[in-house]
């Protein structure tokens, strides 16, 4: 793709791509492990609004053995108190921008690629939407750069280190892979073959790059008016936005997220599968950090706000029916 697996000819892109996989699902696991244990979740889950009213860590609470509270609370305690500031979210979305900027190029590379195989790059359907794809995440990184420098409160909360690192090595990935499943296939198969002319490949593969289009501009531009709403409260209250009242969400922007995700996911997939194995798994990933973090979210709001429990109740977490 794009000649992209001119890039992997020195390196095992089998390799690269189940490291890759088992990083989003090792990632997800442990979020699943550090939310189901009491003792784990208090310390090391609650992040900004929710950690500043968050009761610490209860004893009571605990389903660890004695003899391993005993041993592990003092440590669990110390790694708990090593935090960043919030703030530091855009950095998330800078590394994102700047990967996405470098595969970008890497990509087009002109002075190599000018204009044969550059014309070439774009009449193969997987090469096409592949570029696209790039192109999008590179818009959501700036989009969501945009937002933590301009929209967004400043705020003095601090989140664990842990969130930051896994951040800044999710968005690192994610820039590999949402290509590198191509590549690799691309690298074992023969070389692509430019399709000229209107076929019914063309015809399908147009609509799947404007239906995904079209839902990630979407989701992007709701993402953004949930950002700028909740931006513009001057204290938290349960959000009364036409949006969250609309989708019934706790959450709807954690939604619109992985919505996002999932055009992705379709758009990278080669030849007339429906989805890019590899984004799926970031995208799974996605799914469970953000159900997660809206689940505690809507537990939190029930606490917080008794006299609107039985509204916050009726509300889903993220995904419509679903959550």
């Amino acid at each position: 793709m794009g000649y992209d697996h001119d890039l992997l000819k020195d390196y095992n892109p089998d390799v690269i791509v189940w490291s890759i996989r088992a990083f989003y699902i090792f990632a997800s696991y442990a979020i699943l492990i550090v939310r189901f244990i009491p003792d784990l979740r208090s310390r090391f889950l609650n992040y900004g609004a929710r950690a500043d009213s968050a009761a610490r860590y209860d004893i009571k609470d605990s389903v660890l053995p004695r003899w391993f509270r005993i041993q592990f609370d003092p440590v669990l305690d110390w790694l708990a108190d090593i935090t960043v500031p919030h703030s530091w979210f855009r950095h998330f979305y800078i590394c994102s921008s700047l990967c996405s900027a470098y595969w970008l190029f890497a990509h087009l590379n002109l002075a190599h690629y000018f204009p044969s195989a550059f014309e070439l790059s774009l009449t193969n359907p997987w090469e096409y939407r592949t570029m696209w794809a790039r192109l999008l995440l590179q818009l959501q990184g700036l989009r969501r750069l945009y937002e933590c420098v301009h929209v967004a409160k400043p705020s003095r909360s601090r989140m664990w280190v842990g969130h930051y690192v896994i951040g800044i090595a999710f968005y690192v990935v994610t820039d590999v892979a949402i290509w590198i499943e191509p590549a690799l296939e691309a690298k074992m198969s023969s070389p692509p073959v430019g399709i000229r002319g209107i076929t019914p490949l063309v015809i399908l593969d147009a609509a799947r790059v404007t239906a995904c289009i079209l839902i990630f501009f979407y989701s992007s531009y709701k993402q953004y008016q949930v950002h700028a709403y909740l931006a513009g409260l001057k204290e938290y209250r349960v959000p009364d936005h036409p949006i969250f009242e609309d989708t019934n969400l706790v959450c709807p922007h954690y939604g619109y997220e992985v919505n996002i995700y999932v055009a992705l996911t379709m758009l990278t997939a080669r030849d007339t599968r429906i989805l890019n194995t590899t984004m799926l798994c970031a995208t799974s990933f996605v799914v469970i950090n953000l159900g997660v973090t809206a689940d505690m979210t809507k537990k939190w709001q029930m606490q917080k706000f008794p006299k609107q429990r039985p509204e916050i109740a009726k509300r889903r977490r993220m995904l419509g029916s679903i959550w």
